[in-house]
């Protein structure tokens, strides 16, 4: 399980919606400026609003709370974001050589899949079926003393 303290943003009801103060993947290191990951991020957390999650710990606005998400959640989610413009670039070039175009051929069509299926893994990644896999839960309220490092379990990774 990955964990990570959060806001709680709203709340209505059983649920609240949590963000977290840092929006990045990553962005603090000194390799943020070439870095693929933290353009990939960017490119899908535009569209991503706070995270909807059961309040079971009678959460209010303003709380800071560690949560949890599983990794096998993050894998899948890692494989669609991934694996979708890979598999599109791949149908691409082999349609782009089949068609008997060549290599010229293949490139383009290559990158017409490529950009075709980053397209679509952002669409299924902001759709309601998979935002309804990435639930964090809770593992337990944050005290202002408390930092990340000390919050976080043994055997969990931050």
């Amino acid at each position: 399980m990955v964990c990570g303290i959060v806001r709680v943003v709203a709340a209505k009801g059983n649920s609240v919606w949590v963000e977290s103060d840092n929006q990045s993947a990553c962005g603090g290191c000194s390799m943020a400026k070439g870095c693929g990951t933290k353009v990939i991020s960017g490119y899908f957390n535009k569209d991503i609003g706070p995270l909807k999650m059961n309040n079971n710990f009678d959460g209010v606005i303003g709380d800071k709370i560690e949560v949890g998400i599983y990794n096998t959640t993050i894998l899948k989610v890692s494989a669609l974001i991934y694996l979708m413009p890979l598999v599109g670039l791949v149908i691409g070039a082999v349609s782009g050589d089949a068609l008997g175009g060549g290599d010229i051929s293949a490139m383009i069509f290559g990158a017409i899949g490529f950009a075709f299926g980053f397209y679509i893994s952002k669409f299924l990644y902001i759709s309601k079926h998979v935002a309804a896999s990435v639930v964090p839960v809770f593992l337990k309220r944050i005290t202002p003393v408390e930092t990340v490092e000390t919050s976080c379990p043994s055997g969990v990774s931050q």
